[in-house]
């Protein structure tokens, strides 16, 4: 039964061999376990940048979809205006035997509306031009209560001038070219300068409230609504004339 000195050698060296070949394999196997982890950690950042530029993709891609659609909107809105623009001439063309059939009528109507411009005319040169013109010479010697009264004045005049004149838009949208461009004349360009000139005296008298009495305050606060009112009015008339009129004359911009 015993063995003998060689052949515990022999055992021994047998077992020192199957250790090491066991060590090998494990070396081999953390060195494939690590070359593996490190591939996954490369593919995983490979992953995420590729996940970054898709999602910014995306977001530029709804940014430009938003954008499209919007740029869609304004196109539709701009061809609907130029659909109704079209309809508009169109039925303007379309009955315009009708309008020459009714001549004598709408000879009698321009007469009117020339008539009234004339009057309107003469009402804006002798209550207002002339009172600017007035004011214009001595605004630098006016006391304030003075300057408040005579704009005041000057704006009740406007306001009853635009009143007349928006009274007229309808009947005078039925008329020829000659007496709308009359028309056109006073309301957009006589009225209009004379409108501005005042509105920028209320802004100038503004800039003396500091010395203004506590009366004087509360008339320029009445003067001041007086502005808005007649703005509103002009703004009217802006909007009636671009949807009664022809395209023929284009009105003032605000």
């Amino acid at each position: 039964g015993l063995l003998s000195s060689e052949e515990n050698d022999e055992l021994g060296r047998n077992d020192s061999n199957q250790m090491e070949s066991t060590n090998d394999k494990i070396e081999k196997n953390w060195e494939y376990l690590k070359k593996e982890h490190h591939q996954l950690q490369v593919r995983k950042q490979e992953l995420e940048k590729e996940k970054k530029s898709m999602t910014k993709q995306l977001q530029d891609s709804l940014e430009e979809n938003q954008k499209l659609s919007t740029r869609i909107q304004e196109l539709e809105e701009e061809l609907s205006r130029v659909h109704q623009w079209l309809h508009e001439n169109s039925q303007e063309e379309d009955s315009e035997d009708t309008r020459n059939s009714l001549a004598p009528d709408r000879g009698v109507t321009e007469g009117k509306i020339d008539e009234k411009l004339k009057d309107l005319n003469d009402l804006l040169c002798r209550n207002v031009t002339s009172l600017l013109q007035e004011l214009e010479r001595k605004e630098d010697k006016l006391k304030v209560s003075v300057k408040l009264a005579l704009l005041t004045r000057l704006s009740i005049s406007l306001q009853e001038l635009y009143t007349s004149v928006l009274s007229m838009v309808a009947e005078c949208c039925k008329c020829s070219e000659e007496v709308k461009r009359e028309f056109y004349d006073f309301a957009y360009h006589g009225l209009r300068a004379e409108h501005n000139d005042v509105l920028h005296r209320v802004e100038d008298l503004a800039t003396e409230q500091e010395i203004m009495t506590a009366e004087e305050k509360k008339e320029f606060g009445k003067l001041q609504q007086f502005q808005t009112n007649r703005q509103r009015q002009v703004d009217r008339l802006e909007n009636l004339w671009i949807g009664l009129f022809s395209l023929v004359i284009m009105p003032v911009i605000l």
